[in-house]
């Protein structure tokens, strides 16, 4: 399953960026989240007052999974906050839209 997060860095985190590169601290995201199974499929930097960094990752629609790598992330003290988004394609939502258990008629 498929996951969009966007954060926001920490004082510490805009400090890091600052001294590593964009490129550095993506690799270290994509390091972290590996370490608990999370695949990172792209990373941005947002740039707008709201969120720093806007990312797409691949885990196992397991609740544990994502906790895993948000705490992984915050662990580091570089994120301020962030928000997560499940993404659902089409046919898993067309999928969703049928009954699991239609009516008789």
């Amino acid at each position: 399953m498929k996951w969009m997060t966007m954060m926001k860095y920490s004082p510490q985190g805009a400090a890091a960026i600052k001294s590593a590169g964009g490129a550095a601290r993506r690799d270290a995201v994509a390091e972290v989240f590996g370490q608990t199974g999370v695949t990172l499929l792209h990373w941005w930097h947002g740039g707008t007052p709201e969120w720093d960094v806007i990312m797409i990752v691949d885990a196992e629609p397991d609740y544990a999974v994502q906790a895993s790598f948000t705490l992984a992330t915050f662990a580091t003290g570089d994120m301020l906050r962030a928000t997560t988004i499940p993404l659902v394609d089409p046919e898993a939502f067309d999928a969703a839209l049928v009954p699991a258990h239609p009516s008789a008629e």
